[in-house]
């Protein structure tokens, strides 16, 4: 079927191949040629969606995360103190998890914790505290600290308070540092769409991306996953389920990238490398947000891989 509709194209002029390597477009066929958009001005156009589309996910099935300046704020004060915000962030926050698993408390066992505050917050994280209540993220009451919401005068229902406890959860956990790598992305100035938090519907049996972006100058989409840390990363798995979820979102000429703030666990890093190695994906260790253009290594010439020799800038 493929042959004979290459050949039914061929005769009539329409046979397109998009030559990514020398960024031009090829024609075959008898007919006139037919007149085409610089290849260049092509690739500029291109954005998220459209490549999701292409790749057979339309824009109704795909949903993204806005991220708002107060949030960017916080993400950028966390990324001054990173290493005590996670000592405080590990303490303060571990009575809204279940200790087992490490996810959220299901909705019956979280309303009492909301109501309790904080321990007193240490001076040298202050500013990043006050920007967490600036995004919403925390709120204070007569000089304590408490997690959002507050279900005294939250209101929405008991489902919707657990998902806004969650959404805060994440914020302060680990969310701030893949808002960070949003922020690098975009100030390098490599990618013409950036996008946060992407989740097919239901229907497309895929999980939720951290961040997709869309590269011009390869012409392809970059599928990031991000870490405050290693501790609880499954190497395998996850770099795995991160490989065939890009693949699936972008098709074949899609790369994707493994952005971890922190290790904690030298022979965990090694064998994240090595999984990395095998499957063609980037690999990043370091704080993007400060002040660097676009994400970097920490020299790890072993580990930072990528396929083509290039990075992500």
């Amino acid at each position: 079927m493929s042959i004979g509709a290459w050949m039914a194209a061929a005769e009539k002029h329409a046979v397109l191949y998009c030559d990514t390597q020398k960024r031009r477009f090829v024609i075959e066929g008898g007919g006139p040629t037919p007149a085409l958009r610089q290849f260049e001005d092509v690739a500029a156009s291109l954005t998220v969606e459209s490549v999701l589309a292409a790749a057979g996910l339309a824009a109704r099935e795909v949903k993204f995360e806005t991220t708002t300046s107060a949030a960017r704020e916080f993400a950028a004060e966390v990324g001054k103190v990173e290493k005590d915000w996670s000592v405080w962030a590990e303490k303060e926050l571990a009575r809204f998890l279940d200790q087992e698993s490490h996810k959220p408390l299901s909705k019956g066992r979280i309303p009492p914790q909301l109501e309790k505050p904080f321990d007193l917050v240490p001076d040298r994280l202050c500013p990043a505290i006050r920007a967490a209540i600036q995004a919403g993220a925390l709120r204070e009451t007569n000089g304590r600290v408490f997690l959002c919401p507050d279900p005294a005068s939250f209101p929405g229902n008991s489902d919707r308070r657990q998902r806004a406890a969650e959404d805060n959860l994440r914020l302060l956990r680990g969310g701030w540092y893949e808002i960070s790598v949003e922020t690098a992305l975009v100030r390098s100035g490599k990618f013409t769409d950036v996008r946060r938090s992407i989740a097919p519907g239901k229907t497309t049996a895929l999980g939720e991306t951290d961040l997709v972006a869309f590269d011009p100058a390869r012409v392809r989409l970059i599928a990031v996953s991000c870490k405050a840390d290693d501790e609880h990363l499954h190497s395998l798995e996850h770099l795995s389920e991160l490989h065939d979820r890009t693949r699936r979102l972008g098709g074949l000429f899609a790369r994707a990238a493994l952005v971890i703030a922190r290790s904690n666990d030298s022979s965990k890093l090694a064998s994240v490398g090595t999984f990395a190695k095998a499957l063609d994906i980037a690999v990043y260790v370091g704080n993007p947000i400060a002040g660097l253009p676009c994400l970097v290594g920490t020299g790890l010439n072993d580990l930072l891989y990528w396929g083509q020799g290039s990075d992500l800038g």
